[in-house]
């Protein structure tokens, strides 16, 4: 299975503000994102009601990440490289 936006040229700091102008576009009044071991946050304010999504972050110990396709051990840069595709 293909990788969800592998193929995109879109930076996530360029998602985000996007997500942001949207929101304010339809009258968000409060706007939050933040991310924690295992899990992304996005959070908003509009029309009196809060929305969260809790979105699952790949794991840094998977074998994708510390491994490279051949099953050789990858280096602490390459592991956060491709941890940085996955995300």
């Amino acid at each position: 299975m293909a990788k969800y936006a592998a193929k995109t040229t879109v930076t996530a700091d360029r998602s985000k503000q996007e997500i942001e102008a949207t929101l304010e576009r339809y009258g968000a009044t409060e706007f939050m994102y933040g991310w924690r071991e295992k899990e992304a946050v996005i959070g908003f304010k509009m029309q009196g009601k809060m929305v969260r999504f809790h979105l699952p972050l790949p794991d840094r110990n998977d074998t994708d990440i510390i491994r490279t396709p051949t099953g050789k051990s990858r280096t602490a840069k390459q592991a956060e490289e491709a941890y940085a595709q996955e995300v």
